[in-house]
């Protein structure tokens, strides 16, 4: 799980070429359509293409093998968006994602177990308690999972939304995900689309707040120091 934080935030860091000179690289696996929301978990990346299905590829000190769907019930004839994947502690291969289910809904959260015996990943099942009924995009959860942050463009508790998109995060109690709470260190009046923590505790984000420099801008907010910083 340390490894696939180190590696997102190093992607991160790749896009915020506006605060030091970094040098991207084009990965292999892009193709001629959309490509975007990688997550790279042991040796594979996955990430979102082709009409929005979820692809996947071997990933090995910085080589990519030749991309292909994820195997099983995850890609449907609506759209899949952001991956997340991790081994929890029964030591299950787990994909957390968005996927569109129409117009009254517009994106919730889903999670599937990869299927070992049949190589594949089974039935995506809804995490409602996770979703809202607007649209939800990005999700991170622990490995543990038993917390969860989550960006919408909905709301939890009766609350109404502070932005566009807000940061909310949910604990898992007996079992079950409580109602998400907003982050209100990293929510804003303008704009947050994309969130994870790495093992430091650091939440990494991307936002349109009023004190970005170049529309959407990169911040990271460390519970410890309290404080909200841009990366340099």
């Amino acid at each position: 799980m340390a490894r696939t934080m180190l590696v997102l935030v190093a992607v991160l860091l790749v896009f915020s070429s506006a605060f030091a000179l970094i040098e991207a690289e084009l990965l292999s696996v892009n193709t001629s359509g959309v490509d975007r929301m990688p997550w790279v978990f042991e040796n594979t990346i996955y990430f979102a293409t082709q009409g929005y299905n979820i692809y996947q590829a071997t990933w090995n000190d910085g080589n990519c093998g030749e991309p292909e769907p994820v195997k099983g019930a995850i890609n449907s004839s609506q759209n899949e968006i952001s991956p997340c994947v991790i081994r929890n502690n029964d030591g299950e291969l787990v994909m957390y994602f968005g996927r569109y289910t129409g117009s009254d809904r517009d994106y919730d959260f889903f999670r599937s177990v990869f299927d070992k015996e049949m190589g594949e990943w089974g039935e995506p099942e809804v995490v409602l308690e996770l979703s809202t009924e607007t649209q939800d995009w990005k999700i991170w959860v622990n490995s543990d999972e038993t917390k969860a942050y989550v960006t919408t463009k909905g709301a939890f508790g009766g609350l109404e939304p502070t932005g566009v998109r807000d940061i909310w995060v949910s604990e898992k109690e007996n079992g079950k995900w409580s109602t998400p709470t907003r982050v209100n260190e990293v929510s804003s009046s303008g704009n947050e689309w994309s969130v994870f923590v790495d093992p430091e505790g650091k939440i990494w984000f991307d936002s349109s707040r009023d004190d970005s420099i170049g529309g959407y801008d990169i911040y990271f907010y460390d519970p410890l120091r309290v404080k909200l910083v841009i990366p340099r």
